[in-house]
Parts: C-alpha cells; sequence; structure tokens
C-alpha cells in the first residue's frame, strides 16, 4: 500500500471520527474543571460526555493535519469545526447578555451574590479562551484554509465584556466597604446589656459578609488560576 492510500484511509477514518463528536468540546481536548452552562444562566454540572472529553481527537491528531494528503481530505470538517465555535460564541453573548438582566440573582448557591458572580464570570471566561486557545493553534494549519478573522473578534468582544462586568461586579461591591469596615472595628469587641447584664460580642454582621466575601474572592481567583 502507498503512503499515499494509507494517509488517504487514516483521513477518511478521521472525518468519519469527526462526524461521531457530539459537539466542540468533545472534539477537542479541552480541560475544566467539570462545569457547563444552563440556558437560564446558572452554572451546573454538565452530564454525558460533553463532561469528560474523552475523545480529544483534535488534539491527538493535529501532527498528522500537517500532511498534506491528510490535511486537504479533512478540510471540510475544518469548516464545520468554524460553524461551531461561532455558534458556541454566540451562546455565550446570548447567555451573558440575559445575566446581565439578573443582576441580583444568586449563579452559585452555595455562594453570596459577588463573588458567585465572579466565579461564574470566570468560569464562562474559561469556557471561552480554552477552546479558542486550542483552535487557535489547529487553524494557523496552512491546510485549513479558514480565515478565523470573525470568531476571533467575537472571541475578543466576549472576553473584555467580561473584564468590564467582573470589574462593574467588584466596584459596585467595594462602595461604602472602607468606611462600614473603619466605623464598626473601631467598636468595641464586646458589650454588655445594660437591661440584663449580660456579656456579647459585638460584632458587626457587615464585618462578617466582608471577611467571608474576602474569602471566597482568593478561593475563587486561586480555583481558575492554579
Amino acid at each position: 500500500m502507498k503512503g499515499s492510500d494509507l494517509e488517504g484511509r487514516f483521513a477518511s477514518l478521521l472525518c468519519l471520527a469527526f462526524k461521531d463528536c457530539t459537539g466542540l468540546e468533545s472534539a477537542i481536548k479541552v480541560r475544566k474543571h467539570g462545569f457547563g452552562f444552563t440556558s437560564e444562566g446558572a452554572v451546573s454540572k454538565r452530564a454525558g460526555a460533553l463532561t469528560r472529553f474523552k475523545f480529544q481527537m483534535l488534539t491527538v491528531v493535529a501532527p498528522f493535519l500537517k500532511r498534506k494528503r491528510v490535511g486537504q481530505i479533512f478540510s471540510p470538517s475544518f469548516l464545520l469545526l468554524q460553524q461551531l465555535l461561532r455558534e458556541d460564541l454566540e451562546n455565550c453573548k446570548c447567555l451573558f447578555k440575559s445575566q446581565l438582566n439578573q443582576t441580583k440573582s444568586y449563579l452559585i448557591r452555595s455562594m453570596a451574590h459577588t463573588s458567585g458572580a465572579l466565579k461564574w464570570a470566570k468560569m464562562l471566561r474559561e469556557h471561552i479562551q480554552t477552546p479558542w486557545d486550542k483552535l487557535k493553534l489547529l487553524f494557523d494549519m496552512p491546510v485549513t484554509g479558514v480565515e478565523m478573522e470573525s470568531e476571533h473578534s467575537m472571541c475578543m468582544e466576549m472576553l473584555s465584556l467580561l473584564d468590564q462586568y467582573e470589574e462593574d461586579i467588584y466596584s459596585e461591591w467595594c462602595k461604602g466597604l472602607e468606611q462600614d469596615c473603619l466605623i464598626n472595628l473601631s467598636q468595641p469587641l464586646i458589650s454588655r446589656s445594660s437591661s440584663s447584664g449580660l456579656i456579647s460580642v459585638n460584632f458587626n454582621p457587615k464585618v462578617t459578609d466582608t471577611v467571608s466575601q474576602k474569602k471566597l474572592f482568593w478561593s475563587v481567583y486561586f480555583l481558575f488560576t492554579v
């Protein structure tokens, strides 16, 4: 069997395998934290193949796609991959706009609004950034013949919107924070009731909430930067 025939058969198998992929995430090797995004804008664990990413197809076979014969046969699948990427970016944008209309909703049930919103934003950012970084390497190959300017603009737009969203959320939380902390921390830690004579801890709930939020901020930061 000639080398070109072997490459042709291999490329045909790749095309069939690619068609069996259930979506963008199963077509590329993406390491995530096991979270997905529902149509309602909440964050939830995704079931099924999309969470396990066992297929990891394009990352595994990327070196073979540089072969001229393989790349030519597989090239139509790159157009489908580009379409999947565009649809995913559009879904992320709709999800983001939906969240802007529900600014007071709790995105993470176990977290306060501010820290939950920041965690949600970082998860959405990773959902956008990680596949793009992987696909960008593939689309830089000369055999693909795919122009990605539109998708690149959509990706950069979403990342810019998320930057502004995180800044707005954090700025809103910081309003009056310093004054509240200074006022409450200057109060005596222990107080005695004038009527009953009992001693109680004089710790304002606002300070407690501030400390809790700060700890959550750090946990969110380390979770998505490690």
